[in-house]
């Protein structure tokens, strides 16, 4: 929401706490989604680190198979 655009020329005092008041709730509604997505991140860098070595992973399920990792094995 563009709060500059909403405010009156000559706002009263209770325009004004109207305004501030839906300028905290969407902040705190912004605090929510960036604890969520913080989160979220941290929860895929954790599967990310995750290989069968240190978890219940199958072998099978490692990241071996790379491009560079193929072209290595190439023909001579």
């Amino acid at each position: 929401m563009d709060y500059a655009s909403s405010v009156p020329a000559a706002p009263t005092v209770e325009q004004l706490l109207v305004l501030l008041a839906e300028r905290d709730a969407a902040l705190v509604e912004r605090d929510r989604v960036i604890e969520q997505l913080s989160a979220r991140v941290a929860e895929l860098e954790a599967r990310l680190g995750k290989n069968s070595q240190n978890s219940s992973k199958p072998p099978s399920s490692d990241a071996f198979w790379t491009a560079a990792v193929i072209s290595d094995c190439g023909p001579s």
